[in-house]
Parts: structure tokens; C-alpha cells; sequence
């Protein structure tokens, strides 16, 4: 674990951008992936962009946006979260939910901090066991219906990737009466005992700072770009952000930090 009390850089803020990239940036694994998963026509006009502003990029970096553009066959060489040896500041877990009258999905987002940077955030697409689990979504939460291309069984995401990160790190959560009943529950229905972690959420710093305790208004007020589509890597970012701000106002954050394994 490697939370402390003063942990942050207020120079090294945590913010999301779609330019998260930059041609001499130290996280190769970031620059890397996005390479990997992007449009080889985006790359050239990115390239393009930095070519003419006389930018030179890292040479490893432009290797590998050649080789996208020119065969589109670019594989990130890091592995996660190996990369960053499997140490974070923190992690931040958020959900959002869409249905039909077929399928209940769930869009699980996670945001990474680690020596006060944003680092990486990704999302997954997972379905509740069974229709009999219509009671993971959240009465308060606004449901939309997603288009999905990937749908994982929760239990196999958690043995293969989830358990090795979340059980190593701090688990930041926005609220710890919706998200983490949403977690108890998958837990209970994929019959999974494996969960060992520690966990605090922001509204328990809210209650303290007199800010307001919806995560879009708090990312505003604390002067982030919020995007206004349901999306649940943008809010683990949003949370990531609103997070490093409160605990900064709020430097006890560790008092409300809290652990969950099978016995509780």
C-alpha cells in the first residue's frame, strides 16, 4: 500500500484530457495503448499537427505511430498493471447501467492515480449472473441503454485482472451505499471469495467541505471539464479528480478509510 497523508502534488493534478498524450511524456504504457487503439487517419493528423508546430517526438514514440499508421498492427509492448508494479496512489471504481427488455448491463470504469498523475482509465462491459439481478441498478441512478461490442463475465474479470489490482491497492468509490453494494452483490452472485481490499469514497469528505454531493457539480466546482454522457470511465476520472481536491481540504481522509474481505 502506499497512500499516505501527503501524497499529492498539486503541480502533478490528475485531470483528463483527449490530448492525454504528449510526445515526450515518461508513461509509456499510456502512450503506447493509445497508440495501439487508435485510428491510423487520427495518428497522422496528430503527427501532422506536431510536425508542424517542429515537436519532435521520442523516437520509440514515433516508431510506433508510423507502424500504426503504415500497417495498423501496433501492439503496446507493457503490460498492465505490471508497468506501474502493480502500486497506485489509489483507484477509482465507478458504474454505470443500461437495460432492455433483454439484458441488464452494467459499464464498470476505472481511473488510476499513482505519485499524484493520472496514469491510465479504462472501462469494461459486464452482465449480472441472471434477470433475477434487476436489483443491482440503483433506484436513483438514470438508466440508459448502451450499445455494447463486449460483454465480460464478472467473475472471470475479477480472477484475471480485477482481484490482482484491487486487492493491492486503495479502492476509492463515490458513494459506499450504492457502489459498493453494487460490488457486495456481484461478489455474493459470482460465489467469489477472493476480495481483500481497502476502500474509502468521497462522500465522507464531502460531509466536510459543505461542497455539493453530486459528482458532475463537484468536478465543476472544482474546475474540471465534465463530459455530460453517462459513461463510467469518465466518472472514475471525475471521482479521481474530485478525490485528490477533498483530500487535500481534508488531509484526515485516512480516518475514513475502511476494509472489506469475506468476513464483513
Amino acid at each position: 500500500m502506499i497512500w499516505f497523508k501527503d501524497l499529492f502534488d498539486k503541480e502533478k493534478l490528475p485531470t483528463f484530457s483527449p490530448m492525454a498524450i504528449s510526445p515526450d511524456m515518461e508513461n509509456e504504457y499510456l502512450f503506447f495503448e493509445t497508440v495501439e487503439n487508435e485510428p491510423p487517419y487520427s495518428l497522422k493528423h496528430w503527427l501532422d499537427y506536431f510536425k508542424k508546430k517542429c515537436i519532435k517526438f521520442k523516437p520509440q514514440y514515433l516508431k510506433a505511430i508510423k507502424q500504426q499508421i503504415r500497417k495498423g498492427d501496433f501492439k503496446n509492448p507493457h503490460k498492465f498493471p505490471d508497468y506501474f508494479d502493480n502500486e497506485f496512489d489509489f483507484i477509482c471504481m465507478a458504474f454505470q447501467f443500461g437495460n432492455s427488455p433483454k439484458e441488464i448491463v452494467c459499464n464498470l470504469g476505472l481511473a488510476f492515480v499513482k505519485n499524484g498523475e493520472l496514469v491510465y482509465w479504462t472501462n469494461y462491459n459486464i452482465l449480472p449472473p441472471d434477470e433475477e439481478d434487476a436489483f443491482l441498478i440503483p433506484k436513483d441512478r438514470v438508466v440508459r441503454l448502451h450499445e455494447l461490442e463486449h460483454v465480460q463475465n464478472f467473475k472471470k474479470l475479477w480472477d484475471s485482472k480485477l482481484s490482482e489490482i484491487c486487492n493491492n491497492n486503495l479502492l476509492v468509490i463515490y458513494d459506499s451505499v450504492v457502489e459498493l453494494s453494487i460490488l457486495k452483490t456481484l461478489f455474493l452472485n459470482y460465489s467469489i471469495e477472493n476480495f481483500n481490499f481497502w476502500y474509502t469514497d468521497v462522500l465522507s469528505l464531502v460531509e466536510f467541505s459543505g461542497n455539493s454531493e453530486k459528482l458532475a457539480e463537484l468536478g465543476r466546482e472544482f474546475g474540471f471539464k465534465v463530459k455530460k454522457e453517462e459513461d463510467a470511465k469518465e466518472d472514475a476520472v471525475t471521482c479521481a479528480n474530485v478525490f485528490h481536491e477533498l483530500s487535500i481540504v481534508n488531509p484526515n481522509y485516512l480516518n475514513h478509510i475502511r476494509h472489506l474481505d469475506m468476513g464483513n
